[in-house]
């Protein structure tokens, strides 16, 4: 005889990704049962009990794709799954938008080959195995919550950037593996800065001696600072490859410079 599949519609499990930022229309996936490829809509309403529909892409009886409003508000939507004009899911499953952005980075460069600690501070960093920074087009290599304001991410390796002395890049932000977000923070990517000389050699213990230091791949960056043994001065940039730096105060003895 002729079987007929009997059910009470449509059910949802669950959607992906779960989180999402504000003001960022987008389709996701949701998972379920009895999804049919007839007259499918998908249905979200908010906490005031604002009603928006959207559409849905069957997949498989088991699987949809729904384009999900923009929201410029934080909170949850419930979604409900329509089917065939009539059945409708109802499991609220709730899909969240969170607010996220990126406002600073410390230090503010490091060198292509990679593998520095950058500190991110921002808003909306959210403690899940999903959370990633970028640096440019690049992912990083490590990031590491910390609170909900600050990350720390270990910058990858830059190619693109190796015929370059210097350039700067945006850095983003996702908390689903997915959505990236950038602020107004930038990322300086430089070739490796190396010494090859100074002038003077010597000076007195109680510093305050401009040493010239020449070398090659210098960048013009606050961030840029002499190291004399472990004694960090302020450098001051004049070319690519030449900068000064007032000798600190420090103990009789003989110290190799360096620049960061």
């Amino acid at each position: 005889g002729v079987q007929i599949l009997v059910s009470d519609g449509p059910t949802v499990t669950a959607v992906q990704p779960f989180m999402v930022p504000l003001n960022l229309s987008r389709t996701i996936t949701v998972t379920g049962d009895y999804f049919f490829n007839d007259r499918l809509m998908c249905e979200w309403t908010d906490s005031e009990g604002v009603q928006t529909n959207t559409t849905a892409t069957y997949l498989t009886p088991q699987s949809l794709t729904c384009d999900c409003p923009a929201k410029s508000k934080e909170g949850a939507v419930v979604l409900e799954v329509w089917t065939q004009g009539i059945r409708h899911s109802h499991d609220q499953i709730q899909l969240q938008y969170k607010r996220i952005n990126v406002t600073a980075v410390y230090p503010r460069l490091g060198s292509v080959t990679g593998n520095t600690m950058v500190t991110v501070t921002g808003s909306g960093f959210v403690n899940t195995p999903k959370l990633h920074c970028k640096f440019g087009p690049y992912i990083a290599s490590q990031t590491t919550w910390v609170e909900d304001y600050k990350i720390i991410c270990r910058t990858p390796y830059f190619i693109a950037y190796k015929n370059h002395a210097a350039d700067f890049v945006p850095v983003s932000v996702t908390f689903n593996d997915e959505d990236y977000v950038a602020g107004t923070a930038e990322y300086m990517y430089h070739l490796d800065m190396f010494v090859l000389d100074w002038y003077p050699k010597t000076g007195p213990a109680h510093g305050d001696t401009t040493v010239t230091i020449y070398g090659d791949n210098f960048v013009n960056s606050s961030s840029l600072h002499c190291l004399f043994g472990s004694k960090i001065a302020y450098a001051t940039f004049r070319t690519k490859t030449t900068i000064t730096c007032q000798s600190p105060q420090h103990s009789a003895g003989s110290y190799d410079v360096k620049v960061s």
